[in-house]
């Protein structure tokens, strides 16, 4: 049906009844029919063609089968199946002859991957092969058969396989021979192998080698033994060295017996390598001597100098080239010598002179400004040498400078010290002088003392002073008031009828060897507070007692004065920090005044002291009667 709207009518004999229907509809697609493929067949083989394809689908195929032509065959789906029409080709040909890949031919016994031959031909098909395994053994054809399987259009075919026998390679045998003659392998067998031989030639001594024929051959391997004998080295005694002009003469035999003859001819004025060659038929190897001709030589030696006056040396027995000899004149260590070495008979040397450099030793010179002192002590020292390259100057105390001129040096610790200069000149000659306890360093006393009191006021001024001074021998106190002096070691002063203020307190402590040290004090004079706060006051309005105030007459500081009152909630309700105002008991609240009711109230005082920084606070009660 068409897509649309449809309407169907149901009647039963009078009743009727109607309905519709919409029907929404695509168009069909036909399907394609799928076979499987039918394989090439021989010429006049059977085949038959499918009725009905993979999915199904019903139908018939033109033309009729032939099996003596290749055809290609129409299928036609049957009607009302939606389906569209198919080809097949089906291949007719007459039996094909399989290929193979050829193997070998191979050489008898070789050793080689097991070798399976192929199930498939280049061509595809498939079979067995009888014997199925390439082998090398034995020698010659080996006829191998391919049988197509059954229902494959092709023929049984062969393959022959060639095992060819292997050439035994032989060689003649090399005669053995003396150490380091020449060996020649040859390169090719007695039947024309051609290979290599392995380990490389070695005409030292007895070796196995192996020879190896070159691909392609078929031969065997060989092996061959030279016998190398090894060469006895004739021994000769040295001939020692001649002088220049001397003579020597060479054995024509060695000391084992062996005769032969030495080259080059003998040369008497140059050291010459000679060889010795033996006579021919013996296995005995060259040798070869050196033998020295010594031109006359000159002694070198290690000097033992420059050295200084005094010093100990030795002239060395033999020169740097070991030749003995004696010196001359005797060994002189005052004064610059010149020493000759005459070398022993028979050593092939010249004399030859040696002079030994004596330098003169610095004398050192030096003198203090100052042998003592009080510590701490700078003494300047002066250095009166000369011809000196470096001045070493150690102070007795570890310390040690390195300077040519004046020294100045500070001493910080008391005691007697040996001062040494040591004086080195550019020739390395070195002298010290030290004297001994130069420098002398008294320690300074410790001058300290204490104080009975160290603040006075109009009623207190004696202070008792005890000096605890350390190493003092001699006192003198200052107590800071116009020139007032004592020389007592523990004194005492009064300051009565002094000003308010500080005083410094000087002591000096000296020793015997007038070393001094001070020490200092300060002595505070200072006003005494003097204050009086009464208890009670009555505001009652007649002309006695309606002010509560403190009363200070002296020893604190109107500008820095406070005075507060506070009921008995803790309250403030009255302040001032002026010291001539006092509390009429009113009290201000807000815009109006009232009366302060009888009863205990708090007063707090807070002042500064006249003469110093320190504050002081008085809390305490008043009572209040109307």
């Amino acid at each position: 049906a068409s897509p649309g709207t449809y309407v169907i009518t149901a009647s039963n004999g009078s009743c009727t009844n109607t309905a519709s229907v919409t029907i929404n509809a695509q168009p069909a697609i036909p399907a394609s029919p799928t076979f499987t493929q039918i394989a090439p067949i021989c010429l006049g083989g059977t085949f038959n063609l499918p009725s009905s394809s993979l999915e199904g689908i019903n139908g018939s195929w033109t033309p009729d089968i032939d099996n003596t032509i290749s055809t290609n065959y129409t299928f036609t789906p049957d009607d009302g199946q939606c389906a569209t029409t198919v080809m097949m080709t089906v291949n007719v040909g007459p039996p094909i002859t399989p290929t193979f890949t050829q193997w070998g031919p191979f050489c008898e016994n070789d050793l080689i991957i097991q070798i399976i031959l192929p199930e498939t031909s280049i061509e595809g098909v498939n079979g067995t092969w009888d014997p199925a395994m390439v082998s090398t053994s034995p020698a010659g054809e080996i006829i191998h058969t391919f049988t197509p399987n059954s229902g494959a259009c092709a023929n049984t075919t062969i393959m022959t396989v060639i095992n060819n026998q292997q050439t035994v390679s032989t060689f003649n045998q090399i005669p053995p021979i003396c150490e380091g003659a020449t060996i020649t392998l040859p390169s090719s067998s007695l039947e024309g192998i051609d290979g290599e031989w392995s380990p490389s030639i070695n005409n030292t001594e007895t070796t196995n080698y192996s020879f190896l024929p070159n691909d392609g051959q078929c031969a065997t391997e060989a092996t061959m033994t030279i016998i190398v004998n090894q060469s006895i080295a004739p021994q000769f005694t040295q001939i020692s060295p001649i002088c220049s002009g001397g003579t020597f003469t060479l054995p024509t035999t060695s000391n084992d017996g062996y005769s032969g003859i030495w080259s080059p001819t003998a040369n008497y004025s140059v050291t010459t390598n000679y060889t010795f060659t033996p006579d021919a038929g013996l296995c005995i190897a060259t040798s070869t001597m050196t033998i020295e001709v010594i031109s006359a030589i000159t002694p070198t030696f290690t000097n033992p100098g420059p050295i200084c006056i005094g010093e100990v040396f030795t002239l060395p027995a033999f020169s740097n080239q070991g030749i003995s000899g004696s010196w001359s004149p005797s060994i002189n260590n005052t004064s610059t010598t010149t020493y000759t070495f005459t070398p022993e008979a028979g050593q092939c040397a010249a004399t030859a002179p040696l002079t030994v450099i004596v330098n003169t030793v610095p004398t050192a010179i030096f003198s203090p400004d100052v042998n003592e002192g009080c510590l701490p002590l700078t003494v300047n020292f002066t250095n009166m040498s000369s011809g000196s390259a470096l001045c070493n100057w150690n102070m007795g105390n570890g310390v040690n400078i390195e300077d040519c001129g004046t020294v100045s040096y500070t001493f910080q610790q008391a005691g007697c010290y040996d001062i040494s200069l040591t004086l080195t000149s550019q020739a390395g000659c070195s002298e010290t002088t030290t004297a001994e306890n130069l420098i002398c360093v008294t320690a300074i006393p410790i001058a300290e003392f204490t104080a009975s009191t160290y603040f006075l006021d109009e009623f207190h001024t004696l202070v008792n002073f005890e000096n605890t001074s350390v190493g003092g021998t001699n006192f003198e106190w200052l107590f800071g008031d116009s020139s007032a002096i004592s020389t007592d070691e523990n004194p005492s002063y009064d300051y009565v009828g002094n000003d308010v203020g500080d005083y410094l307190v000087t002591l000096i402590a000296s020793s015997n060897e007038g070393c001094v040290d001070s020490a200092f004090a300060t002595i505070i004079f200072e006003e005494r507070l003097i204050y009086y706060i009464p208890n009670t006051f009555t505001p009652d309005g007649n002309e006695f007692n309606q002010t509560f105030q403190p009363v200070f007459t002296a020893g604190f500081d109107a500008a820095n004065f406070e005075f507060l009152i506070y009921n008995r909630w803790g309250e403030l309700i009255f302040e001032t920090e002026n010291a001539n105002e006092g509390w009429d008991g009113l009290i201000e609240g807000g815009t109006s005044i009232m009366s302060a009711p009888e009863g205990v109230y708090t007063w707090k005082v807070n002042i500064k002291l006249k003469n110093n920084d320190n504050r002081k606070v008085a809390i305490g009660q008043v009572n209040l009667i109307r």
